[in-house]
């Protein structure tokens, strides 16, 4: 189960791109993103059945009522095969109890989390994501969420009204901790999903290995995509970091940092650091244009991961980073490359720009400015019906039926969905929300109704022209 407001959702996000309540936003000088960010406290498994679950925080200080929020399992000790993989994370709403460490959530929780305190392997966090009005990020400026750091951070959402991108959205480095530098000594491994690194020829899950001190073995690099490449040696492998997540972005999150260089004894120096990996960003509009950049990755460590999702993305002459920096060649530090992140694009109406090299995409009606009319339904008839897959299919099915001019609508398309406990009203549902059908099917739907003389529809022939 997921509630990640994408096409493959299994629950409903009802609040979509929010209310826009925090305002316009103007990025005219480098900014570090302000949401509010809290490392989660204990553990939690998904119910269903519970409306109104709660959770616990490190830090509820600037968090409000009403705040929209990611939940995210960033770090664990977990297998590949984990049915509830880490990087998992779901979208939610603080119904009551901001500015205490209890915060009641709007929706049922979907997938489990664990957090275990500070330095515990098993760390997950809270973001709240902003609802913008309109974004302008001016040419050059740069906006960045806070660093990874071990608790929080290397995560950047929100929703907004439209954006234009004419600067740099950045998670470069912003991911886990390439491995340390030390004087004279073995390298680390990076930081990858499992924790932090430690001393050791293998890798850390997705992070690199770390270079002995013999011969100065270099550091591997860290997997995301793919693996990453093995780090410089002789005789002995320095295991790059496994791939780890997958396409659709279901699991997304900080990527691995890369594998510090080993030093031996004829050197005096430090061994270089593993590079840090990218952060995990995610950015919904109904209207997404610009002539700069989203970048997640440029450092040694693993791209980070990307979703831009919304109606019109009008992408030409942008650029989206999510290859890992390159590393130094040729000399006795060239560490293994570490792995690209993935970037996942959703839109409906407009996909401009050519990203198909990298990017994995997906057109979906999800997105579709028909949907954007949720919260107004919802404002005005708070409880009686939310749209989803499921009503919308109906309602696209009988829409010749509800346009009939004498109003007949027949008992069984009042329907009742047992999973929501919602009563839906679909022909209420289409005269308050759907007023556009008759922009949405190709004839007039009354005319589907009518019959000339000898009982053919109408619909079958042109429609007259207006002599207006």
């Amino acid at each position: 189960m997921r509630r990640q407001f994408t096409p493959l959702d299994d629950l409903p996000w009802n609040d979509r791109y929010g209310t826009y309540g925090d305002g316009d936003k103007h990025i005219a000088a480098d900014t570090v993103y302000d949401g509010a960010n809290t490392g989660l406290v204990g553990a939690y498994t998904p119910d269903l059945t519970v409306a109104n679950p709660t959770i616990t925080v490190d830090d509820p200080s600037t968090f409000e009522n009403g705040d929209l929020i990611i939940i995210h399992q960033t770090r664990g000790p977990i297998l590949l095969t984990d049915a509830f993989a880490n990087e998992r994370w779901e979208f939610n709403k603080i119904k009551s109890g901001a500015g205490t460490t209890t915060f009641i959530l709007e929706y049922p929780i979907t997938l489990p989390y664990q957090d275990d305190g500070s330095g515990a392997p098993n760390q997950a966090q809270v973001l709240e994501v902003k609802s913008y009005g309109d974004v302008l990020t001016d040419s050059t400026k740069i906006w960045t969420p806070i660093d990874w750091d071990g608790n929080k951070g290397g995560i950047f959402f929100y929703f907004a009204k439209t954006i234009t991108n004419n600067g740099i959205h950045s998670l470069d480095g912003k991911g886990f901790r390439g491995g340390i530098s030390e004087f004279h000594n073995r390298g680390t491994q990076g930081e990858g999903i499992p924790g932090l690194g430690t001393y050791s020829e293998s890798n850390n899950l997705d992070g690199g290995a770390g270079g002995d001190d013999y011969e100065n073995r270099t550091g591997a690099g860290a997997g995301n995509k793919t693996s990453g490449s093995n780090g410089r040696a002789s005789g002995v492998t320095i295991q790059g970091g496994a791939a780890y997540g997958n396409d659709s972005l279901s699991l997304g999150g900080p990527a691995a940092g890369g594998g510090s260089c080993g030093v031996d004894g004829g050197h005096e120096q430090n061994g270089p650091a593993g590079g840090d990996g990218g952060g995990f960003g995610g950015f919904w509009s109904p209207s997404i244009t610009g002539t700069a950049k989203f970048e997640t990755a440029s450092a040694p460590g693993a791209g980070g991961d990307l979703i831009l999702a919304g109606d019109s993305l009008d992408l030409t002459g942008m650029t989206i980073q999510v290859d890992a920096g390159a590393i130094a060649t040729g000399t006795q530090w060239s560490s293994g490359q570490s792995s690209q992140g993935r970037a996942r694009l959703y839109y409906f109406t407009e996909l401009t720009g050519d990203f198909t090299s990298f990017a994995s995409i997906v057109r979906d009606e999800y997105f579709s400015s028909l949907y954007a009319h949720e919260a107004a339904l919802r404002s005005m008839n708070p409880g009686l019906f939310m749209l989803n897959v499921y009503n919308r299919k109906l309602a696209k099915e009988y829409a010749p039926i509800l346009a009939h001019p004498k109003g007949f609508v027949p008992q069984d398309l009042v329907t009742t969905d047992v999973t929501l406990g919602f009563r839906y009203n679909i022909k209420s549902y289409l005269n308050s929300v759907l007023g556009v059908v008759y922009n949405i099917i190709t004839v007039n739907a009354r005319s589907l109704w009518e019959t000339d003389e000898s009982g053919k529809a109408l619909w079958e022939e042109p429609a007259p022209e207006d002599p207006s």
